[in-house]
């Protein structure tokens, strides 16, 4: 078994920060900039002795400046540092980025700045206009009396963005001006029963693929993927375990295997499983339509395995020989 300190050596990564938003809030597509911004979002939480996982609402997609090129706000209220709740934000304004795209392909960082929340507008032309909300101490040079004042920014992409103040009222839906259509804020949700069958393959900048299905019972995803040239499995479960080790059973009709799992808090409370320590890999990608998970002895469910040969191969073809 690989030991705990090699874990916190390599944790978090690329792939376990997908695996910390459900595979849905963290979508593929996503620029490499953004995942080292979210790693290194991860490790402040850790400093400060917190467990940080991502939530609802961490990064929305949107064409900002209307070059048909998706930009990215991305949000730190809804990245939750457990242990540590104030590490990101102050008196409930928690720092809010847009990340622009540019000519060469790639993401800029524009820091927008704390704020209590966040709305975006879709204006004719193909932009989207973002407004910032803040309490009544930001905007006191402004001459806005309201609870609280908004900021609407501007990404023209003939400069560097420009905002103008508002007023926000904090007890009423804020007013949008009449040629602006509302766009649906894109967060992730929990799948519902349809959409949890089978495997997929999810890419991951800068890292091998993760192969990734949603869980029976209270394990919310199960992942496969490389890491530093070795294999593993990675558990996250809807209510966390107390334990920071589990003993985690799979069975394939009349074969059942069991691992070991390790809680490692530097992968956003994942429990890990080295997989050169038991055959669990063959059995995931072999013939089995379905698995039957306990954790402790407690019966979780069963786990369909549709596409899990091909992802799993896929996913681990790097650091692992089938």
């Amino acid at each position: 078994m690989i030991s705990g300190t090699v874990y916190r050596l390599q944790f978090p990564t690329a792939p376990l920060l997908l695996l910390a938003s459900g595979g849905q809030a963290f979508a593929s597509d996503l620029p490499p900039v953004l995942f080292e911004y979210t790693e290194e979002a991860f490790l402040t939480c850790q400093t400060e002795g917190g467990e940080a996982q991502i939530g609802e609402g961490y990064s929305t997609a949107a064409d900002l400046n209307a070059d048909r090129v998706p930009d990215f706000i991305t949000d730190l209220s809804a990245v939750d540092c457990a242990g540590a709740p104030n590490v990101f934000c102050k008196d409930g304004a928690c720092p809010v980025d847009a990340w622009l795209s540019t000519p060469d392909g790639g993401h800029t960082r524009f820091e927008i700045g704390p704020a209590l929340s966040f709305s975006l507008t879709e204006q004719t032309d193909g932009r989207t206009q973002v407004q910032t909300s803040h309490s009544p101490e930001t905007c006191a040079d402004a001459n806005v009396e309201s609870a609280n004042c908004a900021k609407i920014w501007d990404f023209d992409g003939t400069g560097e963005p420009t905002f103008a103040f508002a007023q926000s009222d904090a007890d009423a839906p804020r007013s949008r001006p009449a040629d602006l259509v509302p766009v649906e804020k894109k967060v992730a949700v929990e799948p519902d029963a349809a959409a949890q069958t089978g495997w997929s393959l999810r890419a991951v900048p800068g890292a091998s693929p993760v192969a990734l299905a949603f869980g029976p019972g209270n394990i919310y995803n199960v992942a496969a993927f490389c890491l530093a040239d070795a294999p593993f499995i990675a558990l996250r479960f809807r209510e966390p375990p107390t334990d920071e080790t589990l003993s985690v059973q799979f069975s394939f009709g009349g074969t059942s295997l069991t691992a070991e799992a390790l809680h490692e808090e530097t992968a956003g409370g994942a429990y890990i499983i080295d997989l050169t320590a038991n055959d669990l890999a063959e059995g995931l990608a072999g013939r089995s339509t379905s698995t039957t998970i306990s954790v402790d002895d407690i019966d979780q469910g069963t786990m369909s395995l549709e596409g899990s040969t091909r992802t799993i191969r896929t996913a681990l073809e790097t650091c692992y020989a089938f």
